[in-house]
């Protein structure tokens, strides 16, 4: 209940959804915050709870991904499909390496390339490592899922009978030297191609910092192009 929990000088709670009072009751409706892994909702609780309300946000929530998703070069997973594509599907000799990723986060788009190189080199030098995905933004985090407070956040599976290990590493060059550590057997050619790709990253926030900033700048040209006078206007004034 936030109002039981708000200090001064907190921000404002949103209105949320339900009822805009309370009935026979002078007080006004509490307003309640609901938290279920990265989702969050607020309600307004009036004479009566919402209980269906409340019971369908607390539901798990899995995505539903087409067979093409399933079956990608770094292959997503979701809520209902995680035991059997995570935790089945990995053992000690093949494990896999899950990055839990949101929609919304910059540096998991920035490292879409990165980790979808990443797998396709260790599949082309037959490294028994498997990439895949899961959006914690469309899936609850599923039984025997560390839980991640951040994204992107790595996590390797070796098998149901082994616990995950949530890797601190989310930085290409620290994926890198960790999975140099996690796969000693990796050749040098591996190790430079591995390399030249977590450089890459960097080349490509650059580029992407320009287009933003030729962006803006092109927006102030086209503002200043909409206010200035058109030949026309000048010749009739004149």
């Amino acid at each position: 209940f936030y109002y039981n929990a708000r200090k001064g000088g907190a921000p404002p709670v949103p209105d949320g959804s339900g009822p805009d009072d309370q009935g026979s009751s002078s007080a006004p409706p509490l307003r309640c915050v609901m938290y279920k892994g990265q989702r969050k909702t607020v309600i307004r609780v009036g004479a009566e709870v919402p209980i269906p309300k409340i019971v369908e946000f607390f539901s798990a929530l899995s995505e539903q991904l087409s067979e093409a998703l399933r079956k990608a070069e770094v292959a997503r997973v979701s809520g209902q499909t995680f035991k059997q594509e995570v935790l089945t599907a990995s053992s000690p000799s093949a494990p896999v390496l899950l990055q839990m990723y949101e929609d919304t986060c910059f540096l998991c788009f920035l490292m879409r390339p990165f980790v979808n190189s990443l797998a396709r080199l260790f599949a082309t030098h037959k490294v028994p490592l498997q990439f895949k995905r899961l959006n914690i933004e469309k899936n609850d985090f599923p039984d025997n899922c560390p839980v991640a407070r951040g994204t992107p956040t790595f996590v390797l599976f070796r098998g149901e009978g082994t616990p995950a290990s949530k890797l601190e590493e989310f930085k290409p060059k620290d994926l890198v030297e960790r999975l140099v550590k996690e796969f000693p057997g990796l050749s040098d050619e591996v190790f430079q191609q591995m390399d030249e790709l977590q450089g890459l990253v960097s080349r490509r926030f650059q580029l992407f910092t320009q287009l933003v900033m030729w962006t803006i700048e092109i927006q102030k040209l086209e503002a200043l192009l909409a206010t200035a006078p058109s030949s026309s206007s000048s010749s009739s004034a004149a």
